[in-house]
């Protein structure tokens, strides 16, 4: 009786997670159902029966996906790093109903963006991993490539010297770890929001 409670309770906390999804979330999802749990499965199952996401719907998905692949095959790599040092693409800015949007590869040292070296427009594809700085995925496109973008760069400047300086005036006033470590809560959340809320814009041009 335990376990079957506990196994509803996994299959209820499984329905809300899917619930928040996206619908090509779902269907990458999909093309990996075998690695699904029962109670993920049956959770999954009632989800895409409530979005009415059926075999067609996957079958296009996966078409789709392996035509992203071959889309991102030969693409050169737009960034790279030994250890702390390197380059890196941060910031996502001017979204297109497309998927597109501006970036700005840097020099970064211990994670920190020293040297703006130019800016581009692009795409990913794929299954999307998403990462602090800009997002990451299986594949990407460039779309075309831009002089440094000023407001890109200064607005990236701006912020880690917000986190900087604030962090320091946290530690001159002694705050405790619980402070500390809720004010960088608080920065990647605000990161994250300036993120996404240019990207929705972009979005609901289409």
């Amino acid at each position: 009786m335990q376990s079957r409670s506990a196994s509803i309770s996994l299959m209820l906390d499984f329905h809300e997670t899917y619930s928040r999804m996206s619908d090509d979330q779902l269907l990458d999802l999909a093309l990996e159902i075998d690695s699904l749990i029962p109670p993920a499965r049956i959770a999954f199952d009632v989800e895409m029966q409530k979005r009415r996401l059926g075999t067609t719907a996957i079958a296009e998905h996966r078409e789709i996906r392996r035509a992203a692949r071959l889309e991102a095959e030969g693409q050169p790599r737009l960034a790279w790093n030994v250890g702390e040092f390197g380059t890196e693409l941060i910031g996502a800015r001017d979204f297109k109903p497309d998927g597109s949007f501006l970036t700005t590869k840097w020099i970064i040292l211990f994670w920190v963006p020293l040297i703006p070296l130019k800016s581009l427009r692009i795409r990913y594809v794929g299954p999307r991993r998403p990462r602090l700085f800009g997002g990451w995925s299986s594949g990407h496109v460039v779309c075309s490539e831009h002089s440094i973008d000023i407001r890109q760069v200064a607005s990236t400047y701006a912020f880690m010297a917000l986190f900087f300086v604030g962090w320091a005036v946290l530690k001159w006033l002694h705050a405790g770890p619980v402070i500390l470590y809720s004010a960088l809560g608080a920065w990647i959340c605000l990161l994250l929001f300036m993120r996404w809320r240019p990207k929705r814009k972009g979005m609901r041009a289409s």
